[in-house]
């Protein structure tokens, strides 16, 4: 009789009023972790249309921010080239300045014979 109720009970476990709401929530579940999570804008949206000012305006922080730090990567970088142009114009300068030292010389030595 012990297993009769048992086997009623894994019946009734399994019915599909029980199966159904376990699959969505499973489905759910699942695809969630597919997904991104939402940001500070997206919660504050969720919570209805008398927040959504503060959500646009954190969502136009976080552009700004973004931006910000691709201009920054850009000046870092430009920094980066306009060192190398100086190092490159001063080695050009010391090697000009010689030549014409050289010259200066090599003039006043002909001049003199």
């Amino acid at each position: 009789m012990k297993t009769q109720i048992h086997n009623s009970n894994s019946h009734r476990f399994l019915s599909p009023s029980v199966l159904m709401p376990l699959a969505l929530s499973l489905s759910l579940v699942v695809s969630g972790c597919a997904t991104r999570s939402p940001d500070f804008a997206d919660s504050v949206a969720s919570e209805g249309d008398q927040y959504s000012a503060i959500s646009d305006k954190w969502a136009d922080g976080q552009k700004l921010v973004s931006k910000g730090e691709k201009r920054i990567r850009k000046g870092r970088e430009q920094i980066k080239d306009g060192n190398e142009n100086i190092s490159e114009g001063e080695a050009m300068m010391r090697r000009g300045k010689r030549l014409m030292t050289e010259s200066e010389e090599e003039y006043r030595l002909k001049k003199e014979f």
